[in-house]
C-alpha cells in the first residue's frame, strides 16, 4: 500500500509503511484525516491563486470615442470631432479670432492628425464657428490637456467654449483622467475670465504680469503663460 504526499504538485508514492505499526496508531492516523475533511481541509493545488486586483497595472477603458457623432443644437449648430482637413480653416482664422495676434506657429498640422478624437469643432452651415484641439497625456496617466481652443467672436458668451470644454472633460472621465490643463497668454484677459468662470484655477508660476501668476519661457523664450489646472 502506498501513501500520497499531500504538499506537492508532483504528487510522488512514498515507500508503505511498517505493516506492524499498531493498531492505536492506525485508529490516530484515521481521526485526524476525518477531522482534516470535516473543516474543509483541501490538498494543495498546481494552480496559482487568482491575482489581487490591488496589485495589478490600471487598465484603462476604451478611448471614448465620438468620431461621426454629430449634435444638432436649436440655433443649427453641430459638434463632431475634428479631422485633419480642418486644419487650414483653422489656423485661416486665427488672426481674426485673436485681434491680430499669429498664432499659426502653436497649431501644427500633427494635432489634428493624431489627436481627432479629442479634438472638436463646433459648424454652422459648414462655416467654423468654434474649434477645441486636446490631447490625453501619454506621460502623465490622469491628466488631459487641452492645448488650444477658439470661438467665433459672433458667438462668445452664449456658452459654446464652454460645451466644446465639457465635451472634452466627457472624454478625460471615460478615461480615468481627474486632471485637466491648458494655458493661456497673460495678454488674453478673455480666455483668463473664461477659464476661471468654468472653474479652472491658476496655479502658481515664477513671475507676475498684469496681477496673474505666469511661467516664463512656457513654450519658447519669451512666452509666458498663464497656467490653468482643475480637477473633475
Amino acid at each position: 500500500m502506498s501513501l500520497i504526499k499531500a504538499n506537492s504538485c508532483n504528487f510522488k508514492p512514498i515507500a508503505p509503511m511498517n505493516i506492524n505499526v499498531s493498531a492505536k496508531r492506525w485508529l490516530r492516523l484515521l481521526c485526524r484525516s476525518a477531522i482534516l475533511l470535516r473543516s474543509g481541509f483541501k490538498t494543495p493545488s498546481c494552480v496559482p491563486p487568482p491575482a489581487d486586483p490591488r496589485t495589478q497595472p490600471e487598465v484603462l477603458k476604451p478611448l471614448l470615442m465620438v468620431n461621426d457623432m454629430h449634435h444638432n443644437f436649436p440655433d443649427g449648430l453641430q459638434l463632431r470631432n475634428s479631422k485633419p482637413t480642418d486644419h487650414a480653416r483653422s489656423i485661416n482664422v486665427l488672426k481674426d479670432w485673436w485681434d491680430g495676434r499669429d498664432l499659426t506657429w502653436m497649431l501644427p498640422k500633427l494635432f489634428l492628425n493624431h489627436f481627432t478624437n479629442t479634438s472638436f469643432v463646433i459648424e454652422k452651415d459648414g462655416e467654423l464657428i468654434a474649434f477645441l484641439i486636446g490631447f490625453l497625456s501619454p506621460a502623465k496617466p490622469k491628466e488631459g490637456y487641452i492645448h488650444f481652443a477658439g470661438v467665433h467672436p459672433d458667438y462668445r458668451g452664449v456658452g459654446k467654449g464652454k460645451l466644446l470644454y465639457q465635451r472634452f472633460f466627457e472624454i478625460c472621465k471615460e478615461n480615468q483622467r481627474d486632471t485637466i490643463r491648458a494655458c493661456t497668454s497673460p495678454v488674453n484677459k478673455g480666455s483668463i475670465e473664461f477659464h476661471k468662470m468654468i472653474g479652472f484655477a491658476i496655479t502658481k508660476g515664477n513671475a507676475e504680469v498684469d496681477g496673474y501668476q505666469v511661467t516664463l519661457d512656457y513654450n519658447k523664450p519669451g512666452d509666458p503663460k498663464v497656467l490653468f489646472e482643475i480637477r473633475i
